[in-house]
């Protein structure tokens, strides 16, 4: 029996009888992803990791294409420190919704946690375009301001943020972060106490309080502060490391140096149990850049590097006087201190990140940058050159962690100024284990892995000073602070620059500084840092045997 044909009118009602389903099924799908996604960051927030990364990697298998999905995917990589699968999925979502404020947001944070900071301030900026009042946004837009060494802009946005929300604590301590970073370090004071009346558990507050000697720190309450916030069940253990931290301080402060060294081993053990430090890797990784950057294959590579003689590089451990030796240096009317650039982490991290069969950094590194190495140099160059003054002739790059490129650095630069920092180990080691570092730095959590990081750097500089002979001048920090011209006139001089009477006032040098010294370095030079590691002589028996060669123990 032939069927029917539908007259015009049922096939209309058919159809928006379709789309009304089709329609009902997608608002239950998304009511769904959403339900989901809610837990997702339930799970998030209780710290529960593992579970939300499962859980959203079988909700993107369902859903592939949802963008939201997508992103809270990015996000919870971000959460567990996995960089390069956060950044691509991100991206992804930034990519095919960039009008999505949320979106870019999340890539800026991601961004910043990679040390990228230049591109986490352009990401910051989309964000707050698309979220003027968004407090989230405009504090990662402050913070990237400030990385970036333009603090009067930073400052501006944690006005704004302040003029928005008035009892903001963590606007207060950027405001303050900023105002340290410029050397106005009674302003600072001043915030960190405004944002403490906020929030007395903003640890981090008390930690610049204490670095800055302020006398206006109340020790009792902060002890007292940190009692209750460690009897609280649902405490963050990154705050948890700084509240010790801070308390370690407090103790070392008093003379209670016993106590104090107590305080400083929790908060590392804190910090360890987030990102430990693989020993063996870090062996294996000093014994390939060995076998890796021979004389003959630096040699072949600087005939393809610039010429340039503008970079200034400064490495060593942290806390061997790399901050003191670049403001000498930046007193000097031609030299623009630029802090710790990035970019040369930023170019190996790219060649470690090549995919290509058989191909390998660094052993395979005159094949990987032949063809590039002046093109980094190139870029590299008009980063350090941004914010440098017109007539600079030296561009100072103090990242400590170079000290593992320098072959790739000395061959990018053949003409570039070289200098080593160096500390007596012990005092170094000591003040590595007492700052709290960003987690990439997790080698200063344990006293073992510090003295084999040190005597494993020390392998390595001879290696380079045997590829570049005469060309890294070797500072010691003893020697800076026992006799400041002589080795001033050294460090000038190395740079190729005539001598300026200023740089022996280099405390005086008015720019940013970034880093954990930048209070130390505003003061006239003192000795009371000299020996320091003596106050603890008898608690640190893994590093000495680790420094002596010996395998290195946990701290205990």
């Amino acid at each position: 029996m032939a069927i029917p044909k539908k007259s015009r009118a049922q096939r209309r009602r058919d159809e928006k009888l379709a789309k009304t389903h089709k329609k009902a099924d997608a608002k239950q799908i998304d009511a769904l992803i959403k339900a989901r996604l809610n837990a997702i960051q339930q799970l998030r927030r209780a710290g529960e990791l593992t579970a939300a990364l499962q859980a959203c990697q079988q909700l993107h298998s369902a859903h592939p294409n949802c963008l939201d999905v997508t992103f809270a995917l990015g996000t919870v990589h971000l959460d567990m420190e996995q960089f390069d699968q956060a950044h691509g999925l991100i991206k992804r979502a930034v990519d095919q919704a960039p009008e999505r404020g949320g979106f870019w947001l999340g890539f800026g944070l991601c961004l910043l946690a990679m040390d990228q900071s230049e591109a986490a301030r352009a990401a910051a900026k989309k964000a707050v375009e698309r979220l003027p009042e968004n407090l989230v946004a405009l504090d990662l837009l402050g913070t990237t301001c400030r990385d970036c060494d333009d603090g009067d802009a930073a400052l501006q946005v944690f006005e704004r943020i302040l003029s928005l929300s008035p009892s903001d604590a963590k606007a207060m301590y950027g405001k303050a972060r900023t105002l340290l970073v410029l050397g106005r370090i009674e302003e600072a004071e001043a915030w960190f106490l405004k944002a403490l009346e906020q929030a007395p558990d903003y640890f981090n507050c008390y930690q610049f309080l204490i670095q800055i000697k302020s006398d206006k720190l109340d020790v009792d309450s902060l002890k007292e502060v940190v009692e209750n916030y460690l009897s609280n069940a649902s405490f963050d253990e990154k705050n948890v490391s700084t509240a010790y931290y801070a308390l370690g301080g407090v103790e070392d402060r008093e003379k209670n140096f016993d106590k104090a060294f107590e305080y400083y081993i929790l908060a590392n053990e804190s910090r360890s149990r987030r990102r430990p430090f693989d020993k063996d890797q870090f062996r294996r990784d000093i014994d390939d850049l060995i076998a890796s950057f021979t004389g003959d294959v630096v040699a072949s590579l600087s005939e393809v590097g610039c010429d340039s003689r503008t970079p200034v590089f400064v490495v060593g451990l942290p806390r061997s006087g790399t901050t003191l030796t670049e403001q000498i240096l930046s007193s000097h009317s031609k030299v623009h201190g630029a802090g710790e650039l990035r970019r040369i982490p930023i170019i190996v991290n790219a060649m470690n990140a090549l995919e290509l069969p058989g191909i390998a950094y660094p052993r395979d590194v005159e094949r990987i940058v032949r063809s590039t190495l002046r093109n980094h140099g190139e870029q590299y160059l008009k980063i350090a050159r941004k914010r440098a003054p017109e007539g600079a002739e030296r561009v100072v790059d103090k990242m400590p962690s170079n000290i593992l490129h320098l072959g790739l650095i000395g061959a990018m630069f053949p003409n570039a100024t070289l200098i080593h920092c160096m500390r007596d180990p012990m005092d170094t080691a000591v003040s590595c284990f007492m700052q709290n570092f960003k987690e990439t730095l997790s080698f200063t959590t344990d006293l073992g892995a510090l003295g084999l990081y040190y005597r494993e750097t020390m392998r390595l500089m001879e290696h380079w000073k045997a590829i570049f002979p005469g060309r890294i001048l070797e500072v010691q920090y003893e020697e800076t602070i026992a006799d400041p011209e002589a080795m001033s006139r050294k460090l000038i001089a190395h740079a190729g620059l005539e001598w300026e009477d200023q740089c022996l006032e280099f405390h005086k040098t008015d720019r940013s500084v970034q880093t954990a010294s930048q209070w130390q370095v505003r003061q006239p030079i003192y000795k009371t840092s000299v020996e320091k590691w003596r106050r603890y002589e008898k608690h640190l028996g893994p590093l000495i045997a680790a420094l002596n060669g010996e395998e290195p123990e946990a701290v205990s």
